[in-house]
């Protein structure tokens, strides 16, 4: 038996084209069968992927006109997937791992791919998809050849393997990529605790760059007004922009820069997330003078390193740190970075993510 089947239906003004060329089993299907969809315009190149348990009855209600990307998208073609896996957590697990791969597959074309972010995004503050009976299965035997062996030869897709997707950094750091149980619990604690500051250890490969962008996420969306600044290394700057833009997170609330950038700035935050807190800059001779200019810039002048000033720039305060990495002269040494964070949260993640 088949581990999946489609239907693929044209649409024009709204209305889906060769339903009654159906069979009876297949109509059924599209009225009460739990299922994947994904519309895709010819002549746009726009993509929305979703989840519903009574296709028929969803596509109405997106073509109600209620729904703009739905009157402005031009889409023309849909394709419904089911499967005997198709339970509420292995729909979840699918719909985000496709709209992670589609993202990456139009990562050059900002606002390609389109996805219902109330439904998906909120499932980044602890209620993300956690291992089920089947998920192996799920992958191998639905997502996989979905993609290589449907979505690539019909052209919806760029990439012919998932092979060429997994290793971009859209994939790897999605923030609607599945999460652990102790990252999803991480999470809701720092979200409830506006007030707390945290340091979160962990090891290479233990998930803390995944966690920073499931984080971000989830503070826009429990805290749209709240201003958040990212810290991050200068070669992740671009990525980091990259990356919460692809994924419609680009809030004018939301700042992702160095630590010299947003000290420059000098505004004020209610959350500061810092990325391989390790790295931060303490004040030192023998560095790029760049470093040391944030510490002529009026109130930060007794400070002695940059997490000092950020501290006084950021209500609330969250480091992610690597305790096991090379501290070089010029970085905020150990015995600093204790004596700051002293009164902090310490969390540890433990799960290694490398193989």
């Amino acid at each position: 038996m088949a581990k999946y089947s489609i239907v693929e239906l044209a649409v024009s003004n709204g209305n889906l084209v060769g339903v009654d060329q159906l069979s009876n089993n297949q109509k059924r299907a599209l009225e009460l069968k739990n299922a994947i969809y994904i519309y895709r315009g010819t002549r746009s190149k726009k993509v929305y992927i979703g989840q519903t348990m009574h296709f028929i009855e969803r596509h109405k209600q997106h073509y109600n006109g209620m729904e703009e990307k739905f009157s402005t998208a031009d889409f023309n073609k849909v394709i419904v997937i089911f499967s005997v896996y198709f339970n509420r957590s292995a729909m979840d697990d699918v719909e985000s791992q496709l709209i992670t791969y589609f993202m990456a597959d139009n990562s050059k074309k900002a606002g390609a791919v389109s996805f219902d972010h109330d439904d998906v995004i909120n499932r980044t503050g602890g209620n993300s998809v956690n291992e089920y009976i089947g998920r192996e299965n799920v992958a191998s035997d639905v997502i996989l050849p979905l993609w290589e062996k449907e979505l690539w030869p019909r052209g919806w897709v760029s990439s012919s393997t998932l092979e060429e997707l997994r290793t971009k950094e859209l994939v790897k750091y999605s923030p609607i990529k599945q999460l652990t149980p102790e990252q999803g619990q991480l999470i809701t604690e720092i979200i409830h605790n506006p007030d707390r500051n945290y340091v979160i250890n962990g090891d290479a490969g233990t998930g803390k760059t995944v966690l920073l962008t499931h984080l971000v996420a989830s503070i826009l969306k429990e805290r749209p007004e709240a201003k958040v600044g990212v810290v991050v290394q200068p070669n992740w700057e671009k990525t980091g922009e990259n990356i919460f833009k692809i994924y419609g997170m680009n809030s004018r609330y939301l700042s992702v820069t160095t630590a010299t950038k947003i000290i420059t700035g000098n505004e004020r935050y209610d959350v500061i997330i810092v990325d391989e807190a390790h790295k931060l800059s303490r004040k030192y001779g023998k560095q790029h003078p760049s470093f040391g200019q944030v510490y002529k810039i009026p109130g930060f002048e007794d400070c002695n390193s940059h997490l000092e000033i950020l501290q006084k720039m950021g209500k609330q305060i969250i480091l992610m740190y690597d305790v096991l990495q090379a501290i070089r002269p010029a970085n905020i040494t150990r015995e600093m970075f204790q004596q700051l964070t002293a009164g902090y949260e310490k969390k540890f993640l433990h799960t290694q993510f490398r193989i």
